[in-house]
């Protein structure tokens, strides 16, 4: 699970996270955005889970922008690589069942600081050899239509993640609950809950089809690459 925090220095914000993860039986959870001391680290990470180990990119980003914890009863996490705006792990399930890569990402604001993250991405992609979630919060959509009541979406803010999902092969998991989730205007939070149970349901059903036409676009561009099925998976992208 993967949850923006805006800041775990209130203990509110702690205990909000520690209630959620207790009543869903969350065993893993990387959090971004923590605006919290390294000093005060092991402090809050044991307000919200006691026992639990974690990983951070201090090393990397004096604000700790990335946190992973973890039930170590259940999974066994090595950190590999760290970046400002990533974290890279190896995770394990202690029966053995689970055995992949998981990068937790918390991307800066304007494009350009972005670009290195999606570098990152892609020299990690070189390195991966086993299953590969890619989860956090990127600063940055896909489609115009992930976001409303704002500026106009730009194809440049658009362009650079697009790209890297494509080059990268990667497919968009689906998910449960609302399509919008956040809004930095309380006006408008009323609306998007109308939106969501107005135009979004049965939207897991709808995705879970499209990353099989992707995943099928995306074998027939392994075997043989042409302009159509580029576009075709761009089109299924967005």
């Amino acid at each position: 699970m993967s949850w923006n925090s805006e800041g775990l220095n209130k203990r509110y914000k702690q205990k909000e996270i520690a209630i959620y993860l207790k009543e869903n039986k969350v065993k893993l959870v990387g959090i971004v955005e923590t605006r919290a001391k390294e000093h005060n680290a092991s402090k809050i990470s044991r307000k919200i889970a006691p026992r639990w180990e974690f990983e951070t990119n201090y090393a990397s980003a004096v604000s700790g922008r990335v946190w992973i914890l973890w039930d170590s009863a259940v999974y066994h996490i090595k950190s590999i690589q760290q970046e400002a705006q990533l974290l890279h792990c190896n995770m394990v399930s202690r029966n053995q069942a689970i055995d992949r890569n998981m990068t937790a990402v918390y991307g800066y604001n304007t494009i350009e600081m972005r670009k290195e993250l999606w570098q990152q991405l892609a020299g990690i992609s070189q390195k991966v050899s086993k299953p590969w979630i890619i989860w956090g919060d990127f600063n940055s959509i896909l489609c115009p239509q992930d976001r409303l009541y704002s500026t106009a979406v730009t194809s440049m803010e658009i362009k650079d993640f697009a790209e890297c999902v494509q080059n990268l092969m990667l497919n968009e998991l689906p998910w449960k609950g609302d399509y919008y989730t956040w809004a930095n205007n309380k006006d408008i939070r009323g609306k998007l809950k109308v939106l969501n149970e107005t135009e979004f349901k049965g939207i897991t059903m709808k995705i879970e089809q499209a990353r099989e036409d992707l995943k099928k676009v995306q074998t027939k561009i392994s075997a043989h690459y042409t302009d159509a099925l580029a576009s075709e998976e761009k089109n299924i992208l967005c």
